[in-house]
């Protein structure tokens, strides 16, 4: 489907643990109750994070409203991260060239417990710089163990191996040129589902 925002309750999230003092010892003592990664500021995702100690991580990042201080520290974190979402989805530009080096960085990285990758980078009218044109060669590394990607707004360099995809099982593209398609869905074995959407036919 395509990339929404998540629906986070925060409130009632955060009013969990004040409920009693037993309730309150079993959130903070629980790792996983703070993994999904909400960014309001630098101090309180340093505080999730903390918490949620090698944990498998759930991040959205979205490019409209996240301070860049915030995504620069997830950085050290995207090893143990299973689901990240980078959203952008307002027809705007990238707030800064911070913000964008800083998930140049991420993408970058090896992401050996990453399961679902959802990039979403809409470069509709209006749109004045353009986020790269191509997730080339040096853009995700490694996913080993990815089961879920969509990449919406970017063309991908499919030319490359996809040996790191071998266990992806759903794909979405909304930015398809067959050049960059040739001969890597015969690649990818254990894909079961792929919802592609054409903006050049083949001659």
């Amino acid at each position: 489907e395509p990339i929404t925002r998540l629906a986070i309750d925060a409130s009632t999230w955060l009013t969990i643990p004040t409920i009693c003092r037993r309730w309150r010892v079993l959130c903070l003592e629980s790792a996983l109750y703070w993994t999904n990664i909400l960014l309001p500021n630098a101090t309180f995702a340093r505080l999730m994070l903390t918490r949620a100690r090698d944990a498998p991580l759930k991040v959205m990042i979205d490019a409209d409203d996240h301070d860049p201080e915030c995504v620069a520290i997830l950085e050290e974190h995207i090893v143990h991260t299973k689901s990240l979402i980078i959203y952008n989805s307002h027809r705007t530009p990238l707030r800064s060239m911070a913000l964008e080096s800083h998930i140049l960085r991420i993408l970058q990285q090896p992401m050996p417990q990453m399961q679902s990758l959802r990039l979403h980078f809409d470069n509709g009218p209006g749109v004045e710089h353009s986020f790269v044109e191509v997730l080339d060669n040096s853009l995700l590394p490694s996913l080993p163990d990815l089961r879920e990607l969509t990449i919406c707004g970017k063309r991908n360099d499919w030319t490359r191996s996809c040996a790191r995809l071998e266990r992806l099982a759903f794909l979405r593209l909304d930015e398809l040129n067959f050049a960059d398609m040739h001969g890597a869905l015969a690649n990818l074995p254990t894909l079961r589902r792929a919802v592609l959407v054409i903006h050049e036919l083949p001659s």
